[in-house]
Protein backbone atom coordinates (compact mmCIF):
# COMPACT_ATOMS: atom_id res chain seq x y z
CA UNK A 1 0.00 0.00 0.00
CA UNK A 2 1.50 3.08 -1.16
CA UNK A 3 2.61 6.19 1.86
CA UNK A 4 1.19 9.68 0.76
CA UNK A 5 4.78 10.71 0.83
CA UNK A 6 7.31 12.60 -1.28
CA UNK A 7 10.68 14.32 -0.93
CA UNK A 8 10.76 16.80 1.18
CA UNK A 9 8.47 14.74 3.84
CA UNK A 10 11.20 12.25 3.75
CA UNK A 11 13.73 14.24 4.33
CA UNK A 12 12.34 15.91 7.46
CA UNK A 13 10.67 12.86 8.73
CA UNK A 14 13.81 10.01 7.37
CA UNK A 15 12.92 6.70 5.69
CA UNK A 16 10.94 4.12 7.74
CA UNK A 17 12.25 2.87 11.30
CA UNK A 18 13.69 -0.56 10.69
CA UNK A 19 14.84 -3.06 13.62
CA UNK A 20 17.28 -5.61 11.65
CA UNK A 21 19.78 -4.07 14.69
CA UNK A 22 17.25 -5.37 17.52
CA UNK A 23 19.75 -7.80 18.97
CA UNK A 24 22.36 -4.80 19.75
CA UNK A 25 19.88 -2.19 21.34
CA UNK A 26 19.65 -1.53 24.94
CA UNK A 27 15.79 -1.06 26.60
CA UNK A 28 16.15 3.32 26.80
CA UNK A 29 17.55 2.64 22.37
CA UNK A 30 14.21 0.46 21.90
CA UNK A 31 11.85 2.87 23.75
CA UNK A 32 13.37 5.50 21.89
CA UNK A 33 13.19 3.77 18.54
CA UNK A 34 9.16 3.00 19.12
CA UNK A 35 8.49 6.58 19.94
CA UNK A 36 9.93 7.58 16.81
CA UNK A 37 8.44 4.80 14.82
CA UNK A 38 5.09 5.70 16.51
CA UNK A 39 5.69 9.33 15.42
CA UNK A 40 6.72 7.98 11.74
CA UNK A 41 3.26 6.10 11.56
CA UNK A 42 1.27 8.52 12.65
CA UNK A 43 2.38 11.30 9.83
CA UNK A 44 2.10 9.14 7.15
CA UNK A 45 -0.37 6.34 7.73
CA UNK A 46 -3.84 6.31 6.86
CA UNK A 47 -7.03 3.63 8.21
CA UNK A 48 -6.20 1.29 5.33
CA UNK A 49 -2.52 1.15 6.00
CA UNK A 50 -3.14 0.69 9.67
CA UNK A 51 -5.87 -2.15 9.27
CA UNK A 52 -3.41 -4.30 7.02
CA UNK A 53 -0.64 -3.92 10.06
CA UNK A 54 -2.81 -5.25 12.80
CA UNK A 55 -3.76 -8.15 9.62
CA UNK A 56 -0.89 -8.87 8.50
CA UNK A 57 0.02 -9.65 12.27
CA UNK A 58 -2.63 -11.63 13.18
CA UNK A 59 -2.25 -13.62 9.96
CA UNK A 60 1.04 -14.95 11.51
CA UNK A 61 -0.27 -16.63 14.25
CA UNK A 62 -4.24 -17.73 13.30
CA UNK A 63 -5.89 -17.80 9.87
CA UNK A 64 -9.26 -18.33 11.06
CA UNK A 65 -9.07 -15.00 13.52
CA UNK A 66 -7.38 -13.35 10.20
CA UNK A 67 -10.51 -14.55 7.81
CA UNK A 68 -13.37 -12.81 10.51
CA UNK A 69 -11.35 -9.97 11.68
CA UNK A 70 -11.41 -8.83 7.60
CA UNK A 71 -15.00 -8.60 7.86
CA UNK A 72 -14.44 -5.74 10.73
CA UNK A 73 -14.71 -1.84 9.63
CA UNK A 74 -11.77 -0.60 8.32
CA UNK A 75 -12.58 2.86 9.94
CA UNK A 76 -12.55 1.40 13.48
CA UNK A 77 -10.54 3.45 16.24
CA UNK A 78 -8.76 0.39 17.38
CA UNK A 79 -6.99 -0.27 14.23
CA UNK A 80 -5.36 3.11 14.24
CA UNK A 81 -4.87 2.49 17.85
CA UNK A 82 -2.75 -0.83 17.70
CA UNK A 83 -1.63 -0.97 14.02
CA UNK A 84 1.96 1.15 14.77
CA UNK A 85 2.64 -1.24 17.23
CA UNK A 86 1.57 -4.43 14.63
CA UNK A 87 4.00 -2.89 12.30
CA UNK A 88 6.63 -2.69 14.49
CA UNK A 89 6.30 -6.81 15.43
CA UNK A 90 5.87 -7.48 12.04
CA UNK A 91 9.35 -5.92 11.45
CA UNK A 92 11.06 -8.15 13.94
CA UNK A 93 11.21 -5.31 16.26
CA UNK A 94 10.31 -4.63 19.91
CA UNK A 95 8.50 -2.67 22.19
CA UNK A 96 8.39 -1.25 25.70
CA UNK A 97 6.41 -3.74 28.07
CA UNK A 98 4.24 -0.82 29.03
CA UNK A 99 3.02 -0.72 25.07
CA UNK A 100 3.03 -4.21 24.48
CA UNK A 101 0.23 -4.54 26.65
CA UNK A 102 -1.75 -1.56 25.83
CA UNK A 103 -1.48 -3.55 22.01
CA UNK A 104 -2.37 -6.93 23.34
CA UNK A 105 -5.20 -5.46 25.66
CA UNK A 106 -6.77 -2.93 21.88
CA UNK A 107 -5.96 -6.14 20.05
CA UNK A 108 -7.93 -8.48 21.99
CA UNK A 109 -10.64 -6.62 21.92
CA UNK A 110 -10.51 -6.49 17.95
CA UNK A 111 -10.93 -10.17 18.18
CA UNK A 112 -14.14 -9.83 20.56
CA UNK A 113 -15.08 -7.56 17.98
CA UNK A 114 -14.85 -9.68 14.41
CA UNK A 115 -16.23 -12.63 16.32
CA UNK A 116 -19.33 -10.44 16.37
CA UNK A 117 -19.29 -9.36 13.58
CA UNK A 118 -18.86 -12.98 12.02
CA UNK A 119 -21.54 -14.17 13.84
CA UNK A 120 -24.38 -11.35 12.25
CA UNK A 121 -22.51 -12.36 8.58
CA UNK A 122 -22.98 -15.94 9.32
CA UNK A 123 -26.71 -14.97 10.29
CA UNK A 124 -27.37 -12.72 7.21
CA UNK A 125 -25.95 -14.94 4.81
CA UNK A 126 -28.52 -18.15 6.20
CA UNK A 127 -31.20 -15.71 5.99
CA UNK A 128 -29.98 -14.94 2.27
CA UNK A 129 -29.33 -18.48 1.56
CA UNK A 130 -33.29 -19.22 1.93
CA UNK A 131 -34.07 -16.64 -1.25
CA UNK A 132 -33.79 -17.83 -5.00
CA UNK A 133 -29.61 -18.15 -6.24
CA UNK A 134 -28.19 -16.02 -9.02
CA UNK A 135 -28.78 -19.51 -11.00
CA UNK A 136 -32.56 -20.05 -10.43
CA UNK A 137 -32.73 -16.51 -11.52
CA UNK A 138 -31.18 -16.94 -14.51
CA UNK A 139 -32.98 -19.94 -15.28
CA UNK A 140 -36.39 -17.91 -14.34
CA UNK A 141 -35.51 -15.11 -16.84
CA UNK A 142 -34.25 -17.13 -19.42
CA UNK A 143 -37.83 -19.05 -19.61
CA UNK A 144 -39.44 -15.77 -19.49
CA UNK A 145 -37.82 -14.71 -22.47
CA UNK A 146 -38.75 -17.82 -24.29
CA UNK A 147 -42.26 -17.28 -23.20
CA UNK A 148 -42.34 -13.70 -24.86
CA UNK A 149 -41.23 -14.96 -28.11
CA UNK A 150 -43.64 -18.07 -27.80
CA UNK A 151 -46.40 -15.03 -27.67
CA UNK A 152 -45.55 -13.55 -30.70
CA UNK A 153 -45.42 -16.56 -32.40
CA UNK A 154 -48.64 -17.60 -31.42
CA UNK A 155 -50.00 -14.20 -33.60
CA UNK A 156 -48.81 -16.27 -36.54
CA UNK A 157 -50.87 -19.36 -36.10
CA UNK A 158 -53.35 -17.77 -35.10
CA UNK A 159 -53.99 -15.51 -38.43
CA UNK A 160 -55.03 -16.51 -41.85
CA UNK A 161 -52.31 -17.28 -45.48
CA UNK A 162 -52.36 -13.97 -46.32
CA UNK A 163 -51.85 -12.19 -42.55
CA UNK A 164 -48.97 -15.22 -42.48
CA UNK A 165 -47.31 -13.92 -45.58
CA UNK A 166 -47.26 -10.89 -44.11
CA UNK A 167 -45.99 -12.11 -40.74
CA UNK A 168 -43.14 -13.86 -42.29
CA UNK A 169 -41.96 -10.68 -44.31
CA UNK A 170 -42.04 -8.28 -41.39
CA UNK A 171 -41.22 -10.75 -38.56
CA UNK A 172 -37.16 -9.41 -37.44
CA UNK A 173 -35.80 -11.23 -34.79
CA UNK A 174 -32.88 -9.19 -34.64
CA UNK A 175 -34.88 -6.02 -33.79
CA UNK A 176 -37.07 -7.81 -31.18
CA UNK A 177 -34.00 -9.22 -29.16
CA UNK A 178 -32.46 -5.93 -29.67
CA UNK A 179 -35.61 -3.59 -28.37
CA UNK A 180 -35.35 -5.92 -25.61
CA UNK A 181 -31.61 -5.70 -24.46
CA UNK A 182 -31.67 -9.53 -24.13
CA UNK A 183 -28.82 -10.62 -22.48
CA UNK A 184 -26.28 -13.58 -24.20
CA UNK A 185 -27.47 -16.09 -21.50
CA UNK A 186 -30.90 -15.28 -22.83
CA UNK A 187 -30.34 -15.54 -26.26
CA UNK A 188 -28.70 -19.16 -25.61
CA UNK A 189 -31.72 -19.93 -24.34
CA UNK A 190 -33.83 -18.68 -27.01
CA UNK A 191 -31.71 -20.33 -29.63
CA UNK A 192 -31.98 -24.15 -27.68
CA UNK A 193 -35.72 -23.84 -27.29
CA UNK A 194 -35.79 -23.34 -31.21
CA UNK A 195 -33.18 -25.63 -32.26
CA UNK A 196 -34.79 -28.72 -30.98
CA UNK A 197 -38.58 -27.07 -32.64
CA UNK A 198 -37.29 -26.72 -35.27
CA UNK A 199 -35.75 -30.10 -36.09
CA UNK A 200 -39.43 -31.12 -34.80
CA UNK A 201 -41.24 -29.07 -37.34
CA UNK A 202 -38.59 -30.20 -40.79
CA UNK A 203 -39.29 -33.70 -39.97
CA UNK A 204 -43.06 -33.26 -39.41
CA UNK A 205 -42.92 -31.48 -43.20
CA UNK A 206 -40.75 -34.12 -44.10
CA UNK A 207 -42.96 -37.30 -42.82
CA UNK A 208 -40.21 -39.32 -41.37
CA UNK A 209 -42.15 -39.81 -37.63
CA UNK A 210 -45.29 -40.84 -38.20
CA UNK A 211 -46.92 -39.54 -34.20
CA UNK A 212 -45.71 -35.87 -34.93
CA UNK A 213 -47.18 -35.47 -38.46
CA UNK A 214 -50.32 -36.76 -36.64
CA UNK A 215 -50.09 -34.31 -34.20
CA UNK A 216 -49.29 -31.37 -36.51
CA UNK A 217 -52.21 -32.45 -38.77
CA UNK A 218 -53.90 -29.26 -38.36
CA UNK A 219 -51.78 -27.33 -39.30
CA UNK A 220 -51.21 -27.13 -43.32
CA UNK A 221 -47.99 -28.01 -45.10
CA UNK A 222 -47.78 -24.12 -46.81
CA UNK A 223 -48.35 -22.74 -43.51
CA UNK A 224 -45.75 -24.87 -41.96
CA UNK A 225 -43.47 -24.28 -44.54
CA UNK A 226 -43.72 -20.60 -43.35
CA UNK A 227 -43.38 -21.81 -39.52
CA UNK A 228 -39.79 -23.35 -40.71
CA UNK A 229 -39.05 -20.21 -42.43
CA UNK A 230 -39.74 -17.91 -39.29
CA UNK A 231 -38.12 -20.48 -36.62
CA UNK A 232 -35.10 -20.46 -38.71
CA UNK A 233 -34.58 -16.84 -38.75
CA UNK A 234 -35.43 -17.12 -35.16
CA UNK A 235 -32.05 -19.73 -34.71
CA UNK A 236 -29.70 -18.18 -36.95
CA UNK A 237 -29.76 -15.14 -35.16
CA UNK A 238 -30.16 -15.85 -31.42
CA UNK A 239 -27.57 -17.95 -32.51
CA UNK A 240 -25.03 -15.21 -32.85
CA UNK A 241 -26.16 -12.72 -30.50
CA UNK A 242 -25.11 -15.63 -28.42
CA UNK A 243 -22.08 -16.04 -29.61
CA UNK A 244 -21.34 -12.40 -29.06
CA UNK A 245 -18.50 -11.35 -26.37
CA UNK A 246 -18.60 -7.83 -24.70
CA UNK A 247 -14.83 -6.93 -25.22
CA UNK A 248 -13.27 -6.78 -22.23
CA UNK A 249 -10.69 -3.76 -21.10
CA UNK A 250 -7.26 -5.48 -20.34
CA UNK A 251 -6.65 -5.71 -16.68
CA UNK A 252 -4.47 -3.10 -15.15
CA UNK A 253 -1.51 -5.06 -13.43
CA UNK A 254 -1.22 -4.06 -10.52
CA UNK A 255 1.64 -1.95 -9.13
CA UNK A 256 3.85 -3.95 -6.28
CA UNK A 257 5.15 -2.20 -2.92
CA UNK A 258 8.22 -1.98 -1.96
CA UNK A 259 7.48 -4.02 1.06
CA UNK A 260 6.39 -6.89 -1.45
CA UNK A 261 9.47 -6.23 -3.92
CA UNK A 262 11.96 -6.88 -1.10
CA UNK A 263 10.38 -9.84 0.40
CA UNK A 264 12.65 -11.92 -1.40
CA UNK A 265 15.50 -9.96 -1.56
CA UNK A 266 19.00 -11.33 0.32
CA UNK A 267 21.52 -8.77 0.94
CA UNK A 268 23.57 -8.29 4.56
CA UNK A 269 21.82 -7.37 7.27
CA UNK A 270 23.99 -7.47 9.77
CA UNK A 271 26.75 -4.91 10.13
CA UNK A 272 29.84 -5.56 8.11
CA UNK A 273 32.98 -6.22 11.28
CA UNK A 274 35.96 -4.47 9.01
CA UNK A 275 33.87 -1.79 7.64
CA UNK A 276 31.63 -1.12 10.28
CA UNK A 277 28.98 -0.49 7.46
CA UNK A 278 25.34 -1.30 7.79
CA UNK A 279 22.89 -1.94 4.96
CA UNK A 280 20.86 1.13 4.08
CA UNK A 281 16.49 0.38 4.41
CA UNK A 282 16.51 -1.95 1.49
CA UNK A 283 13.28 -0.17 0.59
CA UNK A 284 14.88 2.98 -1.15
CA UNK A 285 16.36 0.62 -3.74
CA UNK A 286 12.72 0.86 -4.94
CA UNK A 287 12.23 4.06 -7.13
CA UNK A 288 15.92 4.84 -6.69
CA UNK A 289 17.87 6.22 -10.04
CA UNK A 290 21.83 5.77 -8.57
CA UNK A 291 22.95 2.95 -6.02
CA UNK A 292 25.57 2.17 -4.02
CA UNK A 293 26.95 -1.19 -2.44
CA UNK A 294 29.93 -3.13 -1.34
CA UNK A 295 30.44 -6.84 -1.66
CA UNK A 296 32.07 -7.67 2.32
CA UNK A 297 33.03 -10.99 0.45
CA UNK A 298 35.09 -9.69 -3.12
CA UNK A 299 35.89 -6.19 -1.28
CA UNK A 300 34.53 -4.62 -4.75
CA UNK A 301 32.30 -1.75 -4.77
CA UNK A 302 29.48 -1.62 -7.33
CA UNK A 303 27.53 1.31 -9.12
CA UNK A 304 24.15 0.97 -10.42
CA UNK A 305 22.13 3.32 -12.36
CA UNK A 306 18.61 3.44 -13.77
CA UNK A 307 17.15 6.17 -16.57
CA UNK A 308 13.73 5.00 -16.44
CA UNK A 309 10.95 6.74 -15.21
CA UNK A 310 10.26 4.36 -12.54
CA UNK A 311 13.59 4.06 -11.20
CA UNK A 312 15.53 0.70 -10.16
CA UNK A 313 13.07 -2.23 -8.96
CA UNK A 314 13.84 -5.81 -8.29
CA UNK A 315 12.60 -9.22 -8.86
CA UNK A 316 14.29 -11.37 -6.10
CA UNK A 317 17.80 -10.22 -5.61
CA UNK A 318 18.12 -8.95 -8.89
CA UNK A 319 17.93 -5.45 -10.08
CA UNK A 320 15.67 -3.92 -12.50
CA UNK A 321 15.62 -1.35 -15.05
CA UNK A 322 19.41 -0.82 -14.65
CA UNK A 323 21.08 1.33 -17.59
CA UNK A 324 24.61 1.39 -15.86
CA UNK A 325 26.21 -1.58 -13.49
CA UNK A 326 29.72 -0.92 -12.96
CA UNK A 327 32.30 -2.08 -10.24
CA UNK A 328 36.08 -1.65 -8.67
CA UNK A 329 37.94 -3.29 -6.02
CA UNK A 330 38.52 -1.38 -3.39
CA UNK A 331 41.80 -1.71 -1.53
CA UNK A 332 41.17 0.40 1.71
CA UNK A 333 37.28 0.14 2.43
CA UNK A 334 37.55 1.82 5.88
CA UNK A 335 38.57 5.23 4.06
CA UNK A 336 36.33 4.98 0.66
CA UNK A 337 33.56 4.70 2.79
CA UNK A 338 34.17 7.00 5.52
CA UNK A 339 33.35 10.80 3.99
CA UNK A 340 30.26 9.37 1.44
CA UNK A 341 27.38 11.95 1.93
CA UNK A 342 25.35 13.15 -1.73
CA UNK A 343 26.03 11.10 -5.11
CA UNK A 344 28.57 13.81 -6.27
CA UNK A 345 30.38 12.57 -3.27
CA UNK A 346 29.80 9.06 -4.22
CA UNK A 347 30.94 9.62 -7.90
CA UNK A 348 33.98 11.65 -7.19
CA UNK A 349 35.20 8.84 -4.57
CA UNK A 350 34.68 6.01 -7.20
CA UNK A 351 35.95 7.75 -10.01
CA UNK A 352 39.58 8.39 -7.12
CA UNK A 353 39.77 4.28 -7.24
CA UNK A 354 42.80 3.04 -9.54
CA UNK A 355 41.91 -0.31 -9.62
CA UNK A 356 40.24 -1.61 -12.84
CA UNK A 357 36.70 -1.11 -13.62
CA UNK A 358 34.30 -3.78 -14.71
CA UNK A 359 30.78 -4.32 -15.80
CA UNK A 360 29.13 -5.38 -12.61
CA UNK A 361 26.01 -8.36 -12.13
CA UNK A 362 22.72 -6.88 -11.44
CA UNK A 363 22.60 -9.04 -8.63
CA UNK A 364 22.44 -8.62 -4.82
CA UNK A 365 23.51 -11.27 -2.46
CA UNK A 366 23.91 -12.23 1.20
CA UNK A 367 27.13 -10.89 1.32
CA UNK A 368 25.99 -6.98 -0.24
CA UNK A 369 25.98 -4.10 2.22
CA UNK A 370 22.97 -1.40 0.44
CA UNK A 371 25.62 1.51 1.36
CA UNK A 372 23.36 4.18 -0.04
CA UNK A 373 20.08 4.89 -2.96
CA UNK A 374 19.86 7.93 -4.18
CA UNK A 375 16.08 9.22 -5.67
Amino acid sequence: MKMRRDKHETTVMGEEPMWTDIKTLTDIQISARTLKAINWYNYFCNEDMYREYVLEYCKQYDKEEYIKLKSVNKNHPLFRESGAVARILNLGGKVPPKDLEKFKVRYKHLLNLAAKVTEEVVEKIEEESSKPSVQDHIKNKAADTVSEMEVLIDVFLETDAKANTEFVKTFDPEAWIISRKLKQYECQAIHEHYSDSLKEKKAVLQGKDKQLVEGYAHIKSAKLTKYIKILEKIVDVSGQFALQKKERKPRKKKKKTADQLIKKLKYQSTPDADTGLTSADPRTIVGASKLLVYNTKTGKVSFYESQSLEGLSLKGSTLLNVNKAVCKTVRKPKEFFKNIAGVRSVLNHYDSLKTKEYEATPRINEHTIIVKAFK
